[in-house]
């Protein structure tokens, strides 16, 4: 009897420990250094190192993270999953006159959209330069 517990307490902290590595491992945690200041949602942002997750791996409307990395701020944003998948991780703005927007976020594991909240954005969106700044896994 009393190997039989043992043994199953062996086996669900066997358990535990998989499925937090697993967990560990499916993270879709990215790493930018972006070269000039941006904005997200009416958010403008420094020119510097970011952090970017996601929120909810599981959903296509989700959220994404983005962490400061010189003030440790996060910000949460709502995105939805473009479907498209890419080699190359990526963000991707638009350079409407001189300005960058955040527009997408593109990964064979992250891929989100950001909805427009700036009428410049959408009006200039066909006459916008688009700049790409590539992302590094995260560990």
């Amino acid at each position: 009897m009393k190997n039989s517990i043992i043994n199953i307490v062996s086996f669900i902290a066997l358990s535990l420990v998989v499925t937090i590595s697993v967990s560990a491992q499916m993270s879709t945690g990215y790493k930018a250094e972006v070269p000039f200041d941006f904005t997200l949602s009416g958010k403008t942002f420094a020119a510097g190192e970011y952090r970017i997750e996601s929120t909810n791996a599981r959903s296509v409307n989700g959220q994404v993270t983005i962490r400061e990395m010189k003030t440790k701020k996060a910000h949460i944003f709502s995105s939805v999953d473009t479907g498209e998948t890419s080699k190359a991780a990526k963000l991707i703005f638009s350079n409407i006159d001189g300005e960058y927007f955040l527009e997408a976020i593109s990964s064979s594991t992250l891929n989100a959209q950001f909805p427009q909240t700036t009428g410049k954005t959408m009006l200039a969106k066909n006459g916008a330069k688009q700049a790409v700044v590539a992302l590094k896994p995260s560990r």
